[in-house]
């Protein structure tokens, strides 16, 4: 069945080529993130459970379903035809303005990083990069808040516009400022979210943006480079020291068991890549449903904070996959939030949007495209992990990222019609 898999995917990518006639586009991130995922699970470097045809039609149902969403928005909205229109610019206003709303995103959210921070260093002190997993725990009990509520996401909204700044104007030394808030919230935390956060946020506009829309990106690839390396070898530094209570034992294949001999990171990473197909193989012989407990948790816990005592729970219930592991791929959130029929529209209106502003984006450039594009990138691009939309961070990313792009797009930058 893999083989099958494998093909199937080879033959959307060759389509989402011919649709969108880019190699990063809304059908290519959702069959190579999920090829990859269903790959390592299949290789069983770890003798996870075999994979029911149930889990197989579930997975292939939901895939074909977001790309007729994607396929409607660029058809039937007729929208690739729509003419483009673009207002005079002013470069140095928009520049001058953009660097502005960066720096005021990333000091007001650094407010809430830093008061954690204050509260991580007088829990283990100084050294964060080797307490990783103490921490962690800490967070899990409690004894590290996570700061001012919401204020922190603030960051992640300065990274998209860093992203656009980045692919317009070029890296500049003040776009150093949100990526090292964003490493420290990790840090503090011991958690690796973050990371892939603050990577995919910056690094989604400057994919999705048009080419010709860059003044001096090509010479400031290096510093780029050197932004991303940051996440990536603080997320290998943080998975390291959270693995190093990891022994190999009988679930281990010959070879895993060889890498982590060169460190047990090894089988950390493949875990969390691999285990949530696992996690919806078992989720789908016995599923549960609990109307919208994932996709409306974020206003759950709004009305929570006026007194109202609606159940919310933080993490998922885990499986034994023969591992323990929680995290069941965004279809396994739909499915108990919506049960099969409607949990398949909302995969259906998945690739509507995310096509539908990415194609505007390549349109017209708009800040309201890019914000909403970079989100439902994330979004997909984590599909094969869990549901984003779970998280108020990605909510308030929108909400807040909106009002700032209607702005800009009506002031400053373009209108489309």
């Amino acid at each position: 069945m893999l083989i099958i898999y494998l093909i199937l995917n080879i033959l959307l990518l060759l389509f989402s080529l011919l649709l969108y006639r880019t190699y990063v586009n809304p059908i290519s991130i959702y069959s190579v993130i999920w090829t990859i995922a269903v790959t390592l699970y299949e290789i069983k470097l770890i003798y996870y459970y075999d994979l029911k045809a149930q889990t197989w039609l579930v997975i292939i149902g939901f895939q074909l379903l977001y790309i007729f969403g994607c396929i409607f928005s660029f058809i039937f909205l007729n929208i690739g035809s729509r003419s483009r229109k673009i207002n005079n610019i002013n470069i140095n206003e928009e520049k001058k303005q953009l660097k502005k709303l960066i720096l005021i995103l990333t000091f007001i959210g650094s407010i809430s990083h830093f008061y954690g921070l204050y509260e991580a260093i007088n829990l283990v002190g100084f050294d964060l990069l080797n307490s990783t997993y103490q921490l962690y725990a800490a967070r899990l009990n409690g004894e590290i808040s996570q700061g001012i509520p919401y204020l922190g996401v603030l960051n992640y909204v300065s990274l998209i516009f860093s992203g656009v700044y980045i692919k317009k104007f070029g890296f500049e030394k003040f776009i150093f400022l949100p990526i090292i808030i964003i490493a420290i919230s990790s840090l503090k935390s011991g958690g690796r979210t973050e990371f892939i956060i603050g990577s995919l946020l910056i690094i989604f506009p400057v994919l999705f943006l048009n080419h010709d829309n860059s003044i001096k990106f090509k010479k400031n690839k290096r510093n780029l480079i050197i932004g991303i390396s940051i996440f990536i070898l603080l997320f290998l530094i943080v998975t390291v020291n959270r693995s190093a209570h990891i022994e190999i034992d009988k679930y281990t294949s010959p070879f895993l068991g060889y890498l982590m001999k060169i460190s047990p990171a090894f089988h950390k990473i493949y875990h969390y890549f691999a285990s949530p197909i696992g996690v919806l193989n078992e989720y789908l012989k016995n599923p549960d449903y609990n109307f919208s407990k994932n996709t409306f948790k974020t206003l759950y816990n709004f009305i929570n904070k006026f007194g109202f005592k609606i159940k919310v729970n933080t993490y998922q219930d885990p499986y034994w996959i023969p591992l323990k592991a929680n995290a069941g791929t965004y279809i396994r959130a739909l499915i108990q939030d919506f049960k099969f029929l409607l949990s398949g529209v909302v995969a259906f209106l998945l690739g509507l949007v995310f096509s539908y502003n990415y194609i505007y984006l390549k349109l017209t450039s708009s800040y309201l495209n890019v914000v909403w594009s970079t989100v439902f990138g994330y979004i997909v691009f984590m599909s094969f992990f869990n549901w984003g939309f779970k998280s108020s961070t990605f909510w308030i990313i929108l909400f807040v990222g909106t009002i700032i792009s209607l702005f800009f797009d009506k002031k400053i930058i373009i209108s489309s019609n």
